[in-house]
């Protein structure tokens, strides 16, 4: 297998809900080892997206490849092994504590009758500690903060231990300065770990300021691929958007500020 072929891409890829088509003819490539913004107008597909890239959802028709095999093609079990995803708000059970529900992200490398072995609580400590959430392991997950619960989902894909994680929109109904703690966390995972993070993001500016790699959608189609610079420009936001913006650069990051007219 060529490096080329690594990571997870879509091509031609057509999904439809009954008779409406959400996504059409779209063909792009999700950088290996990279952490990749979705974005995009409300509606345009962005969720979509991510749930067909995680195996949810069915193309219609073209297909979704990892590694380039048909990603519907693999066994779950080793999808599984290699794709963690974040849905948008997860709801935890009633009363489990954060070190339960960070031992969930487990079940794909566990046979039905397998013990917790030393692994196992391995990948579960290590997930708690990069997210700074070992503090909270006896806790019920319900009594914590909306930002130190997002950080408790992202330790139960961490300790999934997936090459790939999908999170869908991992700040939303967060305010910034927790929008910002997520996104950082985010970042300093994908640069220390190597691991590919792909979100959906609505906050065009923090986007680029943390993310490497941007895919812009407008509504049922693809945009721009690439990096900030190149991605949000006041003709792909027209575009996606349908609105005017001026570009600035952001005076701490560099990256762009985009401002509407």
């Amino acid at each position: 297998m060529t490096t080329a072929a690594r990571g997870l891409g879509a091509s031609h890829l057509t999904v439809a809900y009954e008779d409406r088509p959400i996504l059409r003819d779209l063909s792009l490539t999700l950088p290996e080892g990279r952490f990749t913004a979705i974005l995009g107008p409300n509606g345009c597909g962005k969720s979509t997206l991510l749930k067909t890239f995680a195996r949810l959802i069915r193309p219609r028709a073209g297909q979704v490849t990892l590694d380039g095999m048909d990603l519907h093609a693999l066994p779950p079990r080793k999808v599984a092994q290699q794709l963690g995803l974040l849905p948008q708000a997860p709801i935890a059970p009633d009363g489990i504590t954060v070190s339960d529900l960070v031992a969930r992200g487990r079940a794909p490398w566990r046979g039905l009758l397998s013990g917790w072995s030393q692994q196992d609580e391995a990948a579960r400590s290590q997930a708690m500690q990069a997210t700074g959430v070992c503090e909270f392991a006896d806790r019920p997950v319900a009594e914590l903060s909306g930002g130190q619960r997002q950080r408790v989902w992202i330790a139960l894909a961490l300790a999934q231990e997936t090459r790939h994680l999908l999170l869908d929109e991992p700040t939303t109904w967060l305010d910034l300065p927790h929008q910002i703690e997520v996104l950082r966390l985010l970042q300093h995972l994908n640069r220390t770990s190597g691991r590919s993070i792909v979100a959906v993001l609505h906050d065009l500016s923090l986007a680029a300021r943390y993310a490497d790699h941007l895919v812009l959608l407008a509504p049922g189609r693809l945009v721009a691929t690439g990096t900030a610079a190149a991605v949000l420009t006041p003709d792909n936001l027209a575009d996606a958007f349908g609105m005017e913006a001026v570009i600035l650069d952001d005076p701490i990051s560099g990256t762009p500020i985009i401002v509407p007219k």
